[in-house]
């Protein structure tokens, strides 16, 4: 059974119940239910908006939301640029705060910032919340400075529905939040009330390269700040998206697959998406090779229990120096997320530094690593998302010529741009530490159906593989060859079509 990141059907119940417990504590609501009120009631004032457009006559328009309906802001010929509110006590914020909104990004402009919620140019500098760089990173300035900086908070994804939220208390700091989950984090910052007029989408709709493009729905203000189990059932009420009806192309470019259901060989040349040339079988190191019972068959076990291997090499190969665009991936398990890295898949070592593929703790948050070696020295990461322990979860990390991406549970969780290239080296493969340059910051847990492709795979491809992980990678089986096949290899092949089957 695959375990999702998000049991849906409990949290929306638990959402249902949250929303209407929690009404007390909103100051300011804006629903847009076909118009730009402040349905709060309970605040100071109705802090009621007024929209702007770029151009033309203003035609303010309404599409199907989260809950009801959604505005959209663009900078389109009549749409809504701006939204707009005088200051007013409670878009100044309590000393304890929340700012929620589900969003849906259409368009990534070509400045630094997409201005999402801001209270900062004409009165105090109060608050400035995008989303900004080339990752659509949610990032903060307060009191006229900067305090969560949007290179570590994930992507916000475009055309898709996300919950966003930004608290703020003296226990728990300032938090950035997407999906439940806490994607930035610094010390507490006060609010501090000034005159600034309070604006959704952009500071004035003459700022188009900073202007923020999609759909907004339900953004309240609350006088507390929320908890964990508050954005959960928040983010519970966005479906997942359905899945693929089948394997999405590319159908093909598979380079080095780890099943790990009898032992550590790679099993790459037995599929028809293999264009492989060599084999690429893992020895290990520190112990022996222990398979145990993984997400469905069998799964390795590294630095788990005292006979397992510390970690496992293959020379140097063909397959193993990746091409410019190429894709990992894999399911695991971590038992152990202490230290500041989880090493899992690499080429980085004494011998070169191509790719690492590992766990990262960022600021407490153990994020999904993609470190890669352009051919002018650059090194170049990606990082986002929050792996936890003791649960099987699919990790991706992408390079696709424009941006190294990677991905948590089938969904993307950052971009960063590179220069297209990547080093070529003569260093070996490592898995949970390098091939040359051993650490103390080894993986620890277990890991199934380990891939590497000479393709980037499409977001619909690593979702795919995402929703398939309890019946493998949904990789197309071939039939036996025709000549001599080894009794290991048809017993391989049972197996897969047996979990292909299930």
């Amino acid at each position: 059974m695959i375990k999702s990141h998000r049991n849906w059907y409990a949290v929306i119940a638990l959402c249902m119940a949250i929303t209407t417990t929690a009404s007390a504590d909103i100051v300011t609501q804006f629903s847009f239910e076909n118009d730009l009120l402040d349905t709060a009631g309970l605040g100071a004032s109705a802090d009621h908006l007024t929209a702007t457009p770029l151009s033309g006559a203003l035609n303010t328009t309404y599409e199907a939301g989260i809950v009801g309906q959604a505005i959209r802001i663009s900078a389109d010929p009549g749409a809504a640029t701006v939204l707009s509110a005088p200051s007013s006590a409670d878009l100044n914020l309590a000393p304890s705060y929340t700012i929620e909104a589900f969003v849906k990004p259409d368009f990534a402009n070509t400045g630094e910032w997409d201005r999402f919620v801001t209270k900062w140019f004409d009165g105090g500098n109060q608050y400035h919340w995008s989303f900004r760089f080339a990752n659509n990173g949610q990032d903060l300035f307060m009191n006229g400075g900067p305090v969560i900086n949007g290179t570590g908070t994930g992507t916000v994804p475009l055309n898709l529905w996300s919950h966003v939220a930004m608290t703020g208390d003296p226990v728990n700091g300032t938090r950035l939040w997407q999906d439940g989950v806490v994607v930035g984090s610094a010390g507490y910052v006060a609010p501090t009330a000034g005159g600034d007029t309070f604006r959704i989408g952009n500071r004035a709709p003459t700022d188009v390269p900073l202007q923020f493009s999609g759909l907004v729905d339900e953004l309240l203000i609350h006088n507390t700040s929320q908890d964990e189990t508050y954005m959960l059932a928040r983010a519970g009420l966005i479906a997942p998206p359905p899945p693929p009806g089948a394997d999405p192309p590319p159908a093909t470019g598979l380079l080095s697959y780890f099943s790990f259901d009898q032992n550590t060989n790679d099993e790459a040349s037995l599929y028809a998406n293999n264009v492989g040339v060599s084999n690429d079988n893992l020895a290990p190191r520190g112990g022996g090779v222990n398979i145990v019972p993984g997400l469905n068959g069998g799964a390795l076990s590294i630095g788990v229990g005292g006979t397992d291997a510390t970690d496992l090499a293959a020379n140097h190969s063909p397959d193993i120096s990746l091409p410019s665009q190429y894709t990992i991936e894999a399911w695991i398990n971590p038992s152990d997320l202490t230290g500041p890295w989880q090493r899992i898949a690499l080429q980085w070592g004494a011998g070169g530094t191509a790719y690492h593929f590992a766990i990262r703790d960022l600021g407490g948050r153990q994020t999904v690593s993609l470190f890669h070696g352009e051919a002018g020295g650059g090194q170049p990461n990606a990082n986002g998302g929050n792996v936890v322990l003791n649960e099987w979860q699919h990790i991706a990390g992408v390079a696709d010529g424009s941006f190294l991406i990677v991905y948590l549970n089938g969904e993307e969780v950052n971009r960063v741009p590179y220069d297209g290239t990547i080093a070529n080296i003569t260093e070996g493969l490592g898995l949970g530490d390098s091939f040359s340059s051993l650490s103390g910051i080894k993986f620890n847990g277990l890991i199934d159906d380990l891939a590497f492709w000479g393709v980037p795979l499409t977001p619909e491809q690593i979702r795919y593989h995402y929703q398939q992980g309890g019946q493998g990678l949904g990789l197309t089986i071939p039939s036996p060859s025709a000549g001599i096949i080894s009794l290991a290899m048809l017993s391989t092949i049972a197996m897969r079509r047996r979990r292909a089957a299930n």
